[in-house]
């Protein structure tokens, strides 16, 4: 029998339980909440590979009635020879994957809130101590002046600087729109979980499309920080398979703005070789842009960062 659970006691629970909930005791959970400021949907397409890769079942589902302003996110219907067959509409879930080799994580994915994000983050930092949770991954893309033909960048950040190797982490302060992902990773550090956060450095011409290249590369160094085996094979094929599809689709003023790219990338990794990760397979991906739309990718995405940061999503609803 399904459960709610409202770790402050309120009058609107919005977790459901699943029976396999009473028997999860693991130590990690992985975040991979798909944002529109998520670039590449680079969360996204790792939670949705984890969920195709490897076992799995559902511990907990949050209710999105609670969760959801629908009138941004309208469910899809699906229309067939004269009658409506299918609903689909976005989700949030809590699942209990199991690594190649067996081992058990919490995989915390789907739509982030739209509403309500006091009450969520609350909710998942009682989960985590509900099932044992001591660490805790959080993954995601962003969007930046790199070229796709150059190494995936992978940038670590985490609650405590032990939990980094020297160099990892980059010094300096920046400010900017919060997704989840990062509420999540900051409010589990201090309840006491230790966080780890992998970003993706994403080809701001390309933020718009899911970018399976990000997401190998995301799999792989989460697979070195926790321990464990994920898979990865089926990312580093669609990353081949986009190289070659996007080296034909793109036009001449986009292939000189890539080697503009390029030779900055190039002359920054020799000057400062400490700031790269180790090189990666790139890219991947499914949708393939024309040169026109990567000449305007850049403008969609900062005005897309402008107006979520004018909306400012539920964090004063508690």
């Amino acid at each position: 029998m399904n459960q709610h659970l409202s770790p402050q006691g309120g009058d609107h629970p919005f977790v459901r339980l699943e029976p396999v909930a009473e028997r999860v005791d693991v130590d990690s959970l992985v975040v991979a909440l798909h944002s529109p400021m998520d670039a590449g949907s680079a969360a996204q397409v790792v939670a949705e590979h984890l969920v195709g890769s490897l076992q799995h079942d559902r511990v907990a589902t949050f209710e999105q009635d609670e969760l959801t302003d629908f009138n941004r996110h309208r469910p899809t219907i699906v229309y067939k020879d004269g009658t409506f067959t299918d609903l689909h509409a976005s989700h949030l879930a809590l699942d209990l994957v199991r690594d190649d080799e067996g081992r058990e994580l919490l995989l915390l994915h789907g739509q982030e809130p739209d509403l309500r994000w006091n009450r969520f983050t609350d909710e998942v930092i009682a989960l985590a101590a509900r099932f044992g949770v001591t660490r805790a991954f959080v993954v995601q893309g962003f969007p930046t002046g790199v070229p796709h033909t150059r190494p995936v960048q992978i940038t670590s950040h985490a609650s405590r600087p032990e939990l980094l190797t020297e160099g990892e982490g980059i010094s300096g302060t920046l400010q900017f729109p919060a997704q989840m992902s990062n509420v999540l990773e900051f409010a589990l550090g201090r309840a006491g979980t230790d966080t780890v956060g992998y970003s993706a450095a994403i080809p701001h011409y390309l933020a718009h499309h899911p970018y399976p290249a990000a997401a190998a590369a995301l799999v792989r160094r989460l697979s070195q920080g926790s321990g464990f085996a994920l898979p990865v094979g089926e990312l580093d094929a669609a990353a081949a398979r986009f190289e070659a599809e996007l080296a034909a689709a793109v036009g001449e003023e986009a292939s000189q703005h890539v080697h503009t790219l390029e030779t900055q990338f190039d002359a920054l990794r020799e000057a400062q070789p400490q700031l790269f990760s180790a090189d990666e397979p790139a890219p991947a991906g499914v949708q393939i842009p024309t040169a026109d739309e990567i000449g305007a990718a850049a403008e969609a995405f900062l005005a897309d960062l402008e107006d979520s940061s004018d909306d400012e999503p539920g964090m004063a609803q508690g």
